[in-house]
This record gives C-alpha cells, sequence and structure tokens, in this order.
C-alpha cells in the first residue's frame, strides 16, 4: 500500500547547470507529502556530485545512478517502478515549477475522481528565464472532454506539469519503448482512452528552450514519432485506417506549417470535417463544448486555407 501521496520522477543526464533550480522547485512546494526520484541516466558532468549534496539535506530524494546512459523512455519507466506515490509527478532537469504546483494538482485530482491526469500551463523562458515573446503553452485550456480532440493534432500537454494517478499509469503499461522522442505524447492518447484529462488554466511552470534538449537536437525523429501517434489516434477516431500522409497534413496544421499543394488544403478540410463528425458521435458534449469544439474547427480549417493561400506567394 503506497504511503506517499505523490512521486516526483526528475530524470537528467548531463544537466548540472540546470538541476539545482529544479530540484530547488520540488523542495519548495507548498505540498510536503512527497518522493523526489532523480534518476541520474549516466551523466559525466557534476550532476552526480550535485545530488550527493541534495541528498544529504533532505530525506525526502531518493537518487538512483544509472551505470550507463539508458535513454529517457527506460529512465521514465524505472523511476515509475520504484514510485511508492498515489500520485505521479513529473519534473524536467531544465525546467522549474511554482510553488503551488503540486498542492493544485492533487487538490484537482481529489475534488474530481473521474479525472486521470491533470496539467498546468507554463512560460516558455530564454537562457535568462525572460519569458519569450509572452508565450505561454498551451495557448488556451480546453475542457476534459475536448482535449481527445485536441490530441488528434499535438500533445498539448507539456510533460513536466502533469500529475497522474499511478494506478492508471500502470493500467497503461507505462512509457512504451517504441515511442522515441514523444513517449510523453503516446502515453496521453493512451490514458485518454480509459480516463479523462484536465489542464488547469493557471501557469504553474516554466519551460525552458533548451538548445541541448530533445526537442531541438531530435526534432526529426520526434515529429515523425508524433505523425505515426497521430495516425493512430485518427484511425481509432475514425474506425479506418489513415495515411501517414493524411497524418502528416494535421501535424502540418497543428505546427502551423505550410500546406504545400491544392489537394492537401482539399484533403485537410474532408479529414477535419470526417474527424468532427465522428467525434460528436463518439463523444456525449454539452451544448457549450459543442460551440467550442465548432469554433475549434472553424480556426483549424482557416489556417489550413491561410497556411495554402501563404505558401502561394512564394511559388
Amino acid at each position: 500500500m503506497s504511503t506517499t501521496l505523490v512521486s516526483v520522477i526528475l530524470p537528467t543526464f548531463n544537466m548540472g547547470m540546470y538541476i539545482s533550480r529544479a530540484i530547488d522547485s520540488i523542495l519548495s512546494q507548498t505540498l510536503e507529502d512527497f518522493e523526489l526520484i532523480i534518476l541520474n541516466d549516466g551523466s559525466t558532468d557534476q550532476t552526480a556530485d550535485i545530488l550527493a549534496e541534495y541528498k544529504q539535506r533532505d530525506q525526502r530524494i531518493v537518487v538512483v545512478h544509472n551505470p550507463k546512459n539508458m535513454g529517457l523512455i527506460c529512465t521514465l519507466n524505472k523511476g515509475l517502478n520504484i514510485a511508492q506515490g498515489t500520485y505521479i509527478a513529473r519534473q524536467d532537469a531544465d525546467n522549474y515549477s511554482t510553488p503551488t504546483r503540486l498542492t493544485e494538482q492533487v487538490c484537482y485530482l481529489e475534488r474530481h475522481p473521474h479525472i486521470g491526469l491533470v496539467g498546468t500551463r507554463v512560460f516558455v523562458i530564454d537562457d535568462h528565464e525572460q519569458m519569450i515573446s509572452n508565450n505561454i503553452y498551451p495557448y488556451f485550456v480546453l475542457p476534459p472532454a475536448l482535449i481527445p480532440w485536441e490530441l488528434l493534432f499535438y500533445p498539448y500537454f507539456s510533460h513536466d506539469t502533469i500529475v497522474v494517478r499511478r494506478d492508471l499509469l500502470l493500467q497503461v503499461g507505462g512509457y512504451r519503448l517504441d515511442r522515441i522522442h514523444a513517449e510523453d505524447y503516446d502515453l496521453w492518447c493512451r490514458l485518454s482512452r480509459i480516463t479523462q484529462l484536465a489542464m488547469l488554466p493557471d501557469v504553474r511552470g516554466c519551460l525552458y528552450i533548451n538548445p541541448e534538449g530533445i526537442s531541438q537536437k531530435f526534432a526529426d525523429t520526434q515529429n515523425q514519432t508524433s505523425k505515426q501517434i497521430i495516425r493512430e489516434a485518427m484511425s481509432e477516431l475514425l474506425i479506418k485506417d489513415v495515411s501517414l500522409a493524411d497524418a502528416h497534413i494535421m501535424f502540418q496544421i497543428a505546427k502551423t506549417a505550410v500546406l504545400l499543394t491544392a489537394d492537401e488544403m482539399h484533403r485537410s478540410e474532408i479529414l477535419l470535417s470526417q474527424l468532427h463528425t465522428a467525434y460528436l458521435n463518439k463523444f456525449t458534449l454539452t451544448k457549450q463544448e459543442k460551440s467550442f469544439l465548432e469554433a475549434n474547427l472553424t480556426n483549424k480549417l482557416s489556417m489550413a486555407k491561410m497556411l495554402f493561400i501563404a505558401k502561394q506567394f512564394y511559388l
């Protein structure tokens, strides 16, 4: 039986110059009933020394050293197997959380037993911890009933802002090894099939765009994996096989990248209409939720047209 309320899983690999900020942000949480599991994935910088010092300072810290680099997915699953908490939280080594983050997320989950995962919005910051053009992610907050819709296009959650019920995370089998550099996106989609997900409207974290981070160093692989996840999600909703080319079109719209041909433009309209109809048939939505979905669909259709027209100026 779990005796800890929250297990915070913090993997790190050569993030010695950032990790103190991340650890301090967890140790400063207003919620005190947690264990902080820090997994050092074979770092060759000063990380081990920093972790040894923190371990001496706070007994809630659990430090695990991988003898060699195992990669993020294996390391996350290792942390999940060690965790004892009722809830699992994530924290990246180069980002940080505000003091009330865990309190607010746990309170939300305890008030809403039908919600299995809750995330928060984040400020996107630069090297000097300054906001990048007032950038907040995600840009808008959806009600839980519409989050599976948005997951058809992009991950929606920032990985290290989530708190999830541990039993549900174990039920879906943790992180999949074949979802390289998009393991979080895949996990949200699988969880959305057995529970509802939610996003708190307030900003409770800071996301650093690290040039050495996975999204920057392995963008191509991450994009390809994301398209496969989109393809699977679309296929499940439409109850038919969807091509990778169609998934690519939805990915382009979500990334606000140009659609190259008139055929792609036409195909995007068909796909969005089909997805909208299938979503209404699968989910029971309130009148307000239906209106929100209609507005979201209109926005995506307009975005597709704008991206196509913009391309014509450069032909």
